[in-house]
């Protein structure tokens, strides 16, 4: 190998996430004293990104839900935000094997 080239691996992983791996999602906001629904918006920000970011805003529907896929597999910070409850954040990972499924019973402020 000619000096200053990159092993095949190390061009795999310079040139960011394959088009063909999708992360998915699936998750439940509930509050966390009735159990009831909770209308909230969950921002996923993609904290491996090089060049360009990725971010996705979610909204969750009538029973709580927010679904989707389409985004690379690796680490993303959520943010949780419903109006009148704490603000949730941590570090998520998704994977293109299964969905991420979390259920978020959020406190009221």
């Amino acid at each position: 190998r000619a000096t200053g080239q990159l092993s095949p691996l190390a061009a795999a992983k310079a040139a960011g996430p394959s088009p063909y791996l999708q992360g998915s999602w699936e998750y439940k906001v509930v509050d966390g004293k009735t159990g009831y629904p909770v209308a909230a918006v969950i921002d996923l920000v993609y904290l491996e990104a090089r060049l360009v970011p990725v971010r996705k805003q979610l909204r969750t529907d009538r029973e709580g839900f927010a679904r989707g896929q389409g985004l690379p597999p690796g680490r993303y910070q959520l943010t949780l935000q419903a109006q009148g409850y704490h603000l949730v954040t941590e570090v998520r990972f998704l994977r293109p094997e299964a969905p991420d499924r979390a259920t978020y019973r959020i406190q009221p402020t």
